[in-house]
């Protein structure tokens, strides 16, 4: 019962174990929960053990680091990073940032894309198909199409399929960055993003600064080189069929 970082935080046990996950959606965005369908209702959870169905998905591992949604560098780190610091404020900020759920996303993303501009990298990305440097203003890990509740990131990375969706996204200054943000929430491609698939990426840093990466909302490593790759059928879960 939670969020997106509740779940990562069991899934290499339960994966370990084959025991089978069903999720309660209590979190602010519950990004796998609305992938898999699961509602925030006991009694679609009684249904769905009743129902007994289980079947399983794909993770993605970065330097032994698990998760199942949306991972990545860059702006989304930086917006992860801050809306922790957020949620670690006095119970009644967190009260009252409550009913914003999702929004605090769009809201957080609007105060670091104005005021900051440090989440530029210049990185080397090596795919089968691509091997490039490059400046990027955010790399995207996408298990899953949504991140954030609303941000359609991808509309064929597919958590069944065996390969991840890698987004580059090149945008060369704040204002096309917002472009960019913009144009995912509307569900469209922007022209600065460039899209991958494959089972393995290796990203590095190539001055040897250390990378920082989230995924499922949660940081998850900082390192200069990330090794990322999927593990195919690892997580089993109940139900979860929309």
């Amino acid at each position: 019962c939670g969020g997106d970082g509740t779940i990562n935080t069991a899934t290499e046990v339960l994966a370990a174990r084959g025991i089978p996950l069903i999720s309660f959606p209590a979190g602010t965005a519950n990004d796998l929960a609305a992938q898999m369908g699961w509602k925030p209702s006991w009694a679609q959870v009684q249904e769905t053990l009743d129902g007994g169905k289980t079947r399983s998905i794909d993770l993605i591992e970065v330097n032994g680091k698990s998760f199942s949604t949306v991972g990545g560098i860059g702006v989304g780190a930086r917006l992860v990073k801050e809306f922790n610091q957020v949620r670690q404020l006095s119970p009644s900020v967190r009260r009252m940032l409550a009913p914003l759920k999702d929004q605090v996303y769009t809201l957080l993303s609007l105060k670091t894309l104005l005021l900051n501009q440090d989440y530029w990298q210049r990185l080397e990305i090596r795919t089968r198909p691509f091997h490039e440097t490059l400046k990027v203003a955010a790399v995207f890990v996408c298990n899953q199409g949504v991140l954030g509740g609303d941000m359609k990131i991808s509309d064929r990375a597919d958590p069944t399929d065996g390969r991840m969706e890698i987004v580059v996204i090149t945008a060369s200054n704040r204002f096309e960055l917002i472009d960019t943000l913009l144009k995912f929430k509307e569900g469209k491609q922007p022209r600065s993003a460039i899209t991958l698939f494959d089972d393995h990426v290796t990203i590095s840093q190539p001055e040897g600064n250390p990378i920082r990466f989230f995924g499922d909302g949660e940081i998850l490593v900082e390192s200069p080189v990330l090794e990322i790759s999927v593990r195919p059928a690892a997580l089993t879960i109940m139900g979860g069929e929309r």
